[in-house]
């Protein structure tokens, strides 16, 4: 399933980077801000994990 498809770097930037946003509009109205942290501690890893693996460059 995965594999028909594509999955460049620029792909799963976007997919993280949207995830992140979702994350933090779906977050602020429980938590006034207060994961905002996490959230964005969580993003800056996940994307420095993106950057690190192995893929081709695009």
């Amino acid at each position: 399933m995965w594999h028909s498809f594509k999955l460049t770097r620029k792909t799963l930037v976007i997919l993280n980077t949207v995830g992140t946003a979702l994350m933090t509009v779906l977050t602020w109205p429980i938590t006034y801000g207060m994961l905002l942290i996490p959230i964005l501690i969580i993003y800056a890893v996940s994307t420095f994990i993106i950057f690190k693996l192995p893929l081709a460059t695009k």
